[in-house]
């Protein structure tokens, strides 16, 4: 049975395809792939400006300012002004938004809203990346 594999890579991978990234070496147990799939995985300086010309993202960030009657509940977000995406690690103090009360800074936007080091949102695009390879897999009739 074949195997399709959807993958992302870093700038700091050094390498920009299944090729460079040595991916059927690195994979070789998972072998034979019928497809495979490599995109690059944008940094929170360009997941935050992505996320923020959204239409909707005022209410997002909205959300999780709610008052809630549940003092477990209570939670805030508002946008860091220290934050700067060429900062050197911890000169910034935390991520773009300061959080309270989400557990462990584990947020579905994380890491633009949540823990920098979560990365629920890149997790996100890699299943989108999933289902249009499953997808045009399907359409092509294999």
């Amino acid at each position: 049975m074949s195997c399709t594999q959807a993958l992302s890579h870093a700038d700091a991978d050094g390498c920009d395809s299944a090729s460079t990234c040595r991916v059927h070496q690195r994979l070789d147990a998972l072998a034979p792939f019928a497809r495979v799939s490599l995109r690059r995985q944008l940094p929170l300086a360009e997941l935050l400006p992505m996320m923020e010309g959204l239409a909707h993202w005022p209410s997002i960030v909205s959300a999780y300012n709610r008052a809630s009657h549940r003092p477990s509940w209570r939670r805030s977000c508002v946008r860091n002004p220290r934050w700067r995406a060429n900062c050197s690690e911890g000169a910034c103090a935390g991520g773009p938004y300061n959080c309270t009360g989400i557990l462990y800074g584990n947020s579905i936007f994380a890491p633009v809203i949540g823990s920098p080091s979560v990365q629920s949102l890149p997790m996100l695009m890699g299943v989108q990346q999933c289902l249009e390879l499953i997808e045009e897999q399907d359409a092509a009739g294999k």
